[in-house]
């Protein structure tokens, strides 16, 4: 979730940095439509959790480098085994592995702060917004769409496509523009009565409403206000929600004057600013209708592109999707270091071996423990909450006092006993075999370390040979 909150806000500076070197330059179309990257890349973060992607490209890298080094300017492995007192980077550093993994460390020298589960309490924060937001969200459209309700008035069908399909279009007293809004089943347009006395008016009107309808921005509006209801704390995905709904209406405009006909560019333009007042509008992200008023200055933004007829160069285009594509790899990928490399890295600084109570063992000996012996010495520069140990012998079996444990064990990092048994019967093993173990990190389930001993038959005993 982390690097889903980093990527998208980074995409979402990426976007508005786009827009913002090629303003009155882009086709508006393909300007609303950058803003369908940062949707995508806030709706899929479950699914490239589960599946990244890596890249060299990826602003991850930087990420994961930055935190790298804050780790190795810690100590706060020491910390843990209580040899050293917390400083302020090394309880950093725990509260950052709790955010990620919900694993609290707590101990002498650890500061109270760095004991505290911060993800439970960042969950339940969220949770508590996300339901006021969900709460306030309801009110404002339920409030919209009563109004418009109570204070309708049929006035006509309009046509929508050759399939004959019509939206009704109704007069309502009170409201500020002209909108398209879909509640309580029934999609319609609605329009102020000035604009319904004054044919002209009228038909502007209806036509930018019906581009809305066939941009589907109706369901964006949805998506729009369910990934703010998601991601309310992100201040960057609010800034992204209000100039994506800008966008929206410029796209539209586009629309309008590529259905009426370039001639009716400059009449369209006048009608609009008859139509919406100049005067400042708060807008209202929270409300699923597509209404055509906004902040003056996104209204100052319309005017002016209808007004200067600027068309795309091809270069810009390319270059634009260029840009895009250069955002999508850097931001929907994760650093290259954040599966094998980052494994390899940590087995670096990570080593386990073996030791072993006897260097050679005989089924036939009367004395001793039936067995050898074999404990894990794990040592590591890193901090680890929680350490399990897998064991695996090719051949022969692992036992305790009481039973047969069989080939594979898994533990806590105590002594393990092989014996050369098998289903309670001693075996004869003619060639060398390995017994292996595995170092693994109880919370992310990573490999941390890896060695083998190698086992040698010599006559009636069992050398321990050499460990890898």
């Amino acid at each position: 979730m982390i690097n889903t909150i980093i990527s998208s806000s980074i995409l979402i500076l990426m976007v508005i940095a786009i827009r913002f070197l090629f303003k009155g330059r882009i086709n508006p179309l393909l300007q609303y439509g950058l803003w369908g990257l940062v949707t995508l890349r806030l709706v899929v973060f479950s699914w490239l959790n589960i599946h990244p992607i890596e890249s060299v490209l990826s602003v991850m890298n930087i990420v994961s480098k930055a935190e790298e080094t804050m780790r190795g300017a810690s100590a706060v492995d020491q910390v843990i085994a209580g040899n050293a007192s917390a400083k302020i980077i090394d309880n950093a550093v725990l509260i950052l592995d709790n955010v990620r993994t919900g694993v609290v460390t707590s101990g002498d020298g650890i500061s109270t702060a760095a004991a505290i589960d911060w993800q439970l309490i960042l969950m339940i924060i969220w949770a508590i917004g996300t339901i006021v937001f969900c709460i306030g969200l309801i009110f404002v459209n339920r409030r919209f769409g009563n109004m418009i309700i109570k204070n309708r008035k049929f006035l006509m069908p309009i046509s929508v496509n050759k399939k004959r399909k019509t939206l009704p279009v109704y007069v309502v007293e009170g409201l500020d523009s002209p909108c398209i809004l879909g509640y309580k089943g029934e999609e319609a347009i609605y329009v102020t009565s000035e604009v319904a006395l004054d044919e002209e008016k009228l038909h502007y009107a209806i036509t930018h409403e019906l581009c809305h309808y066939k941009h589907n921005d109706l369901i964006w509006s949805v998506v729009r206000v369910g990934l703010l209801a998601f991601y309310w704390f992100n201040p960057l995905v609010w800034i992204a929600a209000i100039m994506s709904k800008r966008d929206c209406e410029l796209a539209c405009d586009y629309g309008v004057i590529k259905e009426l006909g370039e001639e009716y560019r400059i009449i369209y333009g006048e009608t609009l600013m008859d139509l919406i007042s100049l005067r400042e509008h708060k807008p209202n992200v929270f409300c699923t209708a597509t209404t055509m008023y906004g902040s003056s200055k996104g209204i100052k933004e319309r005017i002016v592109w209808i007004a200067k007829k600027r068309k795309m160069r091809i270069a810009t285009l390319v270059t634009v999707i260029l840009l895009a594509i250069l955002a999508v790899v850097g931001t929907f990928t994760e650093a290259t270091n954040s599966s094998n490399d980052l494994d390899n890295m940590e087995k670096t600084n990570n080593t386990v071996i073996i030791t072993t109570d006897v260097n050679s063992y005989s089924p036939m000996m009367s004395s001793g423990s039936g067995g050898i012996k074999m404990t894990p010495v794990f040592n590591s520069k890193n901090a680890y909450t929680k350490l399990e140990y897998h064991w695996i012998t090719d051949e022969g079996e692992f036992i305790s006092s009481f039973s047969h444990l069989g080939k594979e064990v898994n533990n806590q990092g105590e002594t393990v006993l092989w014996s050369a048994v098998e289903n309670d019967k001693v075996i004869d093993i003619k060639s060398s075999f390995e017994i292996r173990l595995e170092v693994i990190d109880g919370v992310s389930k990573k490999i941390l370390a890896n060695t083998k001993l190698t086992i040698k038959p010599n006559e009636i005993f069992y050398e321990v040979e050499k460990q890898n």
